[in-house]
């Protein structure tokens, strides 16, 4: 198994699809207490689709392999907050390249008057979508392919990636 990555970066460049996700968790997280859902909400959807962008450009920065590899639509399973500023979203995605739905697992910590990601922990796909994402399958096949993990809790994953970078604050 793949251990997970560390990135400590203090002069990362802040991407508009992170702007777009603290901008709009941070009115989300401010009306939950601690260990509840995220309600469906526009603040929502638009941080979910911003994560489309802003995962890649993070995996971009240690796996080569995800250079043309893209997601579209983050379909989350379950949501909630926990922590100050802080959100925990494991649901499914999907490749682009190999049209795969996938499982992902995302935990984030917004900052609390700046627009950007100050803590980052991101797992997605399990070891079967790794190969996919090495060696895209354009078959009529692939598009069928859905991995048995989408049915499992996060902690029951081989994940493929992981990725961690800055600081928890609690």
């Amino acid at each position: 198994m793949q251990s997970p990555a560390e990135h400590n970066n203090p002069e990362r460049t802040v991407s508009g699809a992170e702007v777009i996700i603290a901008e709009s968790l941070r009115p989300v997280l401010e009306r939950l207490s601690t260990g509840d859902p995220f309600p469906e909400s526009t603040e929502l959807r638009k941080a979910l689709s911003a994560m489309e962008y802003f995962i890649p450009e993070v995996l971009r920065e240690i796996h080569s392999e995800w250079d043309h590899e893209s997601l579209d639509v983050v379909y989350p399973l379950t949501t909630k907050k926990t922590g100050n500023q802080e959100a925990d979203i494991f649901g499914l995605c999907l490749l682009i390249s190999a049209q795969s739905i996938v499982p992902i697992h995302v935990r984030l910590q917004i900052d609390s008057q700046q627009n950007h990601v100050t803590w980052l922990e991101c797992r997605l796909g399990d070891q079967e979508t790794r190969d996919r994402v090495r060696r895209p399958s354009r078959s009529a096949d692939s598009n069928q392919q859905q991995p048995s993990s989408i049915q499992a809790q996060p902690d029951q994953i081989d994940w493929a990636y992981r990725v961690t970078y800055g600081k928890q604050d609690r």
